[in-house]
């Protein structure tokens, strides 16, 4: 009896453990899973979306470099925007959600002899002349016009940022907490709607005005689109995006405050007349925006 005592609790104990180890085992393949299926997610993520590799050559003729920042109303602080800028030394800066204390810093740095014009969130600053602007007066919160002398001859600037989707998609993930104190899911369908018809409203304005200028276009800033919108396919295809003609990498500019950017929605688009020779992401420093800047030159 003695020898079995001490057999028989082995004996029952091994059974028990078994079954405790059956959770944990079901929770290592549940993390396997998980684990496996965001891999495939974000390798589809980078076969739709990039990278991309640039075969585009450099300038050889005459130059213009083009910046575009959307500032995030110097959230982040004015010196990190002014780090950005120098380090694109560009020659036309375009930017959106512009403050007071950014527009009197880029005057500061460039000084009398290059060009300006702000209005609202909108602020351009050129080393060459601003000879005219358009006020689209019913899409001033949607951009601006300019037509600038360059050393590619007279170009006519497009400065953009049409509505986020960033508030309908807001109203979306209040809506269970809505209905649950008797709310209607109503209101968050009816902001959906209002925001998409807003939104397309001004994209197809942008792209009338584009479609109407005389001189070589430009087209700069936050478009608030990724890569696969139906917007930007209807609306802004039929001109040469400066990633896809001559970018490196995912290109991707937002959001920059966070662990990584994974959307392309900063851009710079050109007519045919132009060439991007080159194209650029910044640094995630100064905004919830990388800025971007490309060189162009006449074909």
């Amino acid at each position: 009896m003695g020898r079995h005592d001490g057999a028989l609790p082995a004996a029952a104990a091994a059974p028990l453990a078994a079954r405790a180890l059956v959770p944990l085992a079901r929770e290592r393949k549940r993390r396997v899973v998980l684990a496996a299926q965001a891999a495939i997610a974000i390798a589809l993520v980078l076969v739709v979306s990039g990278p991309h590799v640039s075969f585009a050559r450099p300038a050889a003729n005459a130059k213009v470099r083009v910046f575009s920042y959307n500032v995030w109303f110097a959230w982040r602080g004015v010196d990190a925007i002014d780090r950005e800028v120098a380090a694109a030394n560009a020659d036309v800066l375009v930017f959106q959600a512009m403050r007071r204390q950014v527009a009197q810093r880029l005057r500061e740095r460039f000084g009398p002899t290059w060009s300006y014009h702000g209005d609202d969130e909108f602020f351009v600053a050129s080393r060459y002349p601003i000879v005219a602007t358009g006020d689209h007066v019913r899409y001033r919160d949607a951009f601006r016009q300019y037509t600038l002398d360059t050393p590619l001859g007279t170009i006519d600037l497009l400065n953009i940022h049409p509505y986020s989707p960033r508030s309908a998609i807001n109203e979306l993930r209040a809506e269970p907490r809505r209905i649950l104190t008797g709310g209607s899911s109503e209101e968050a369908v009816g902001e959906v709607e209002a925001n998409t018809d807003k939104r397309q409203e001004q994209i197809a304005a942008i792209s009338a005005a584009a479609a109407a200028a005389t001189h070589p276009l430009v087209i700069a800033g936050d478009s608030n689109l990724p890569e696969h919108s139906a917007l930007y396919r209807q609306y802004f295809a039929r001109w040469q995006d400066g990633f896809a003609s001559a970018g490196t990498g995912f290109g991707y500019t937002f959001p920059a405050n966070k662990l990584l950017p994974w959307m392309r929605i900063d851009r710079i688009l050109a007519g045919p007349e132009l060439r991007f020779a080159s194209f650029t992401v910044g640094g995630r420093g100064g905004s919830d925006h990388c800025p971007v800047w490309a060189d162009l030159e006449k074909r």
